[in-house]
């Protein structure tokens, strides 16, 4: 059996962004770890929460991870602070998706 090979990066942002996509992202968790109200796509995330937008095996996401910060309760000192993670398949340096053969651990192309 053939597997596609993936790994995960995680950023953290404090200003509304458009963060920059892998190009083989397959999943996607958006997570507000500050006081002030993160918006995700035009969908508010309040503190503590998260959302995340999963992949099946084999597909990439191919949409854009765009984020502000709304501060409603008008806080005094409103705490901006998204973490962006994502799932995203790995490639070689001519850009072909890796994958590992199970029944021969090693990697192949």
């Amino acid at each position: 059996m053939k597997l596609l090979v993936y790994n995960t990066n995680t950023f953290t942002y404090s200003n509304g962004i458009n963060a920059p996509l892998d190009p083989y992202c397959n999943g996607i968790v958006v997570e507000n770890l500050g006081t002030s109200v993160l918006v995700f796509q035009g969908d508010p995330i309040q503190p503590g929460n998260s959302k995340t937008i999963g992949g099946n095996l084999g597909e990439i996401y191919i949409g854009r991870i765009d984020i502000l910060f709304t501060n409603p309760s008008l806080l005094p000192t409103p705490v901006n602070n998204a973490f962006i993670t994502q799932k995203y398949y790995m490639s070689d340096a001519k850009g072909k998706l890796m994958l590992v053969d199970t029944e021969e651990p090693r990697i192949i192309r």
